[in-house]
């Protein structure tokens, strides 16, 4: 075991001889147990998994360095991780040694890759004169642009909501176009609609 002994040694002599006794101290130094895992790759909003293996230890502590606010399971000899945004990270692993050994630590990369974000409209149909309306359903983005293929002067406006006004178009058909603009845990998306404007009768007065 792990300590400092006192080895004691002593001759048994021959007729001519007097036993004598000599000692020596023995040191026993506690080894250092191992650790090592593997890296995690996932994607924002979901979670991953390290497998860890380790020796002269009871068990693991795991942790995100310099996010110490993120949960962090270990479960036997897999490790859970969650709750990241979108980026690269490192996962810190130190074993619970036995009695015999030292803490060991390891570490493992964190990659959570970003998803994409989702943008739809739906087609519409006015008549002349009148603002066409266009509730936008999105989802990981922090804004939106749009824009009028066949009439980039179109007087395009938005509401908090994400709610598109285009008004100014003359009677026909036009294309509607939005990028969503992404988060940190996103990747861009678009969508287009049809906008159809219809004509509306004219009025004459006759005095």
């Amino acid at each position: 075991a792990v300590g400092n002994y006192t080895l004691n040694v002593t001759t048994i002599p021959d007729k001519n001889h007097i036993a004598v006794v000599a000692n020596a101290k023995i040191t026993v130094n506690k080894a250092y147990s191992t650790v090592s895992l593997t890296d995690i790759v996932f994607d924002y909003g979901a979670a991953g998994n390290s497998s860890v293996t380790f020796t002269g230890a009871t068990g693991v502590t795991a942790r995100v360095i310099d996010h110490d606010e993120i949960i962090v399971s270990v479960e036997g000899n897999v490790i859970a991780v969650s709750g990241l945004d979108a980026g690269e990270y490192t996962l810190a692993v130190v074993t619970i040694p036995d009695a015999g050994y030292e803490a060991a630590e390891a570490t493992a990369n964190i990659t959570v890759n970003k998803i994409n974000s989702t943008i739809s409209v739906e087609d519409i149909v006015i008549d002349y004169g009148a603002a066409a309306v266009i509730p936008v359903r999105a989802d990981g983005i922090t804004s939106i642009n749009a824009s009028i293929t066949e009439y980039p002067d179109a007087v395009i406006d938005y509401s908090d909501d994400y709610t598109i006004i285009v008004s100014g178009l003359n009677g026909g058909s036009y294309t509607l176009n939005v990028v969503g603009v992404p988060d940190k845990n996103h990747y861009a998306s678009q969508d287009s609609a049809t906008i159809t404007v219809n004509k509306v009768n004219s009025t004459s007065f006759f005095e």
